[in-house]
């Protein structure tokens, strides 16, 4: 499957998906989806067929998240932040030359914490024995547990462009 989006320095109006699946995502405007209903706490744990991490502010700030990762790179977040439930999700845009620019969007619920990261606004890489961010977000990713069971294709598992860790 591949994903295709316009480059820009804000959050793409349009997603295009082709190969095993054909859609077509489309941005709402103002981002809020009606009728929307947060789960009513947040999300603690994932299951096993993703990896799982913990999060925590590099700068003290109060807060405590999980992140689920899936093979391609993208992610799940989800945790309290200054006070404020927050689920999000993130991923990558990689263009021709091979740059990547990881960017994020909260999905929004009454008392949730609200904000996005443009394309290209936070760095990721490997930082034994998990992943630390830094730009617009400074936080580091402890691994909880490595996803079991269900593998994707070989051809898909060799698209991963998250940074792994290195072994300790």
């Amino acid at each position: 499957m591949r994903v295709h989006a316009e480059p820009g320095p804000t959050v793409p109006g349009e997603l295009s998906l082709t190969g095993d699946a054909c859609e077509r995502w489309v941005l709402i405007p103002g981002g809020a989806v009606p009728h929307y209903r947060p789960l009513p706490r947040h999300i603690e744990r994932t299951g096993p067929a993703m990896n799982e991490y913990a999060v925590r502010s590099d700068h003290g700030t109060p807060g405590f998240g999980v992140r689920a990762t899936l093979s391609s790179g993208s992610w799940l977040g989800a945790g309290r932040w200054l006070d404020r439930t927050y689920l999000h999700l993130g991923t990558y845009l990689r263009d021709e030359s091979g740059l990547i620019r990881y960017g994020a969007a909260d999905i929004l619920g009454a008392n949730y914490y609200c904000g996005n990261v443009p394309w290209g606004d936070f760095a990721v890489r490997a930082d034994p024995p998990g992943r630390r961010f830094t730009g617009a977000w400074s936080e580091r990713w402890y691994p909880r547990h490595a996803a079991e069971g269900w593998r994707p294709e070989a051809a898909v598992a060799d698209l991963v462009d998250f940074p792994e860790e290195a072994a300790g």
